[in-house]
């Protein structure tokens, strides 16, 4: 497993040190869903500005795109990784299904069953050419969908590991993993709310 971890932070150009991890001044960032509608252009730039204007509510019927995205996160250090899982209804024509994922990062490492149920990625931005220093969040990618019954399409931590974490690019990373509030945002399709951890925020370093 840490062999899974440095591979993600190498790729990232980003130093893992052994041990647990420690406080990159990201340790109030979040990772959050926003839905929107399908898009044939520019898809990777229709995020909110402001993540706490996320969508996180949608309809059954529908197709849609939904975006996972990095928000909230330190402009001094700005973010070069984060890892995650997804989790919703995985049986054919139930609740959400997922069509297609495209990254808008640089480069992902994927578990080989994503982006099924209870699977995980890894996902990275180049930290010298491409390092997402805000204030707008980070967009990792997408999923495009369709929602045929009541469900719920929520991020947790990666499976694969059991975390949810965010990597700067000062080679230092931040474990969100059993924060509360959750950092881990959801959206619902007929049966609630919806969750924007962005809502919850509150003010991180300059």
């Amino acid at each position: 497993m840490k062999l899974v971890i440095r591979s993600f932070l190498f790729a990232a150009g980003l130093a893992l040190v052994a041990g647990p991890s420690y406080a990159g001044l990201n340790q109030n960032a979040k990772i959050f869903l926003h839905l929107g509608p399908v898009v044939a252009k520019n898809a990777c730039t229709q995020v909110p500005t402001d993540c706490r204007n996320a969508g996180v509510v949608g309809n059954v019927g529908s197709f849609y795109n939904a975006y996972v995205a990095v928000g909230n996160f330190s402009d001094s250090v700005g973010v070069a990784g984060c890892q995650f899982g997804i989790q919703y209804l995985d049986a054919s024509n139930v609740g959400v299904d997922i069509f297609a994922w495209t990254r808008c990062a640089t480069l992902e490492f994927p578990s080989g069953d994503w982006p099924l149920n209870n699977s995980g990625n890894l996902v990275t931005w180049d930290p010298v050419n491409s390092c997402q220093v805000g204030p707008e969040p980070a967009v990792a990618g997408f999923f495009y969908l369709g929602i045929y019954s009541p469900d719920r399409l929520a991020l947790i931590p990666r499976p694969a590991d059991g975390q949810a974490k965010v990597a700067n690019c000062l080679s230092a990373e931040d474990d969100l993993t059993g924060q509360a509030p959750s950092p881990l945002g959801y959206i619902d399709f007929g049966t609630g709310p919806g969750y924007n951890p962005c809502a919850t925020i509150v003010a991180v370093a300059p």
